[in-house]
């Protein structure tokens, strides 16, 4: 009884120690428009459009708001602690696809996106989703690629991209 009050114990001291580096603060169904004249199609699997662009100053939010024609009214935003990457990607409409993890690898300069596709019979169509992710500034210094890792019934697949910055 001590040996699994103790387990117990130990399992809420570390799950409230945890600190995320970063956090969603929008999510919609919408990317650039001129995504295609920017990006060609990956020519391996998952052969999906994808496009990550970081901001670093409330300018380059407003810009970048704006470029990828989110709806909802800009966040606030702590540009002193986190920047800011807008992470574009194409779902099935029915099995739309979540954030699960953000990690960053130093050696390899990356930041890692990992999102889990919603269980069941999916539709093939490749409806448009930006995702707006606040990551933690001391934890992302000086990445240069992103890597997007989809989970889903086919098992998992990966793109990397060059990280952009708003032009």
């Amino acid at each position: 009884m001590k040996s699994l009050f103790m387990g117990i114990l130990l399992l809420v001291f570390l799950t409230g120690c945890s600190s995320e580096i970063w956090k969603v603060v929008a999510s919609e169904k919408n990317m650039p428009s001129n995504i295609l004249e920017i990006k060609r199609e990956p020519s391996e699997p998952p052969n999906i459009n994808s496009l990550v662009i970081k901001v670093t100053n409330a300018e380059q939010l407003t810009e970048a708001w704006d470029y990828f024609s989110m709806e909802k009214k800009t966040p606030k935003a702590d540009f002193d602690t986190y920047d800011y990457y807008f992470v574009s990607i194409r779902e099935s409409s029915s099995c739309p696809y979540k954030l699960k993890d953000v990690t960053v690898n130093d050696s390899n300069k990356e930041i890692n996106f990992y999102f889990r596709e919603k269980a069941g019979s999916c539709n093939a169509d490749a409806t448009p989703r930006t995702v707006v992710v606040e990551v933690d500034k001391n934890d992302a210094i000086r990445l240069e690629n992103a890597s997007i890792v989809y989970h889903g019934g086919n098992g998992e697949s990966r793109t990397t991209e060059i990280i952009r910055e708003i032009e």
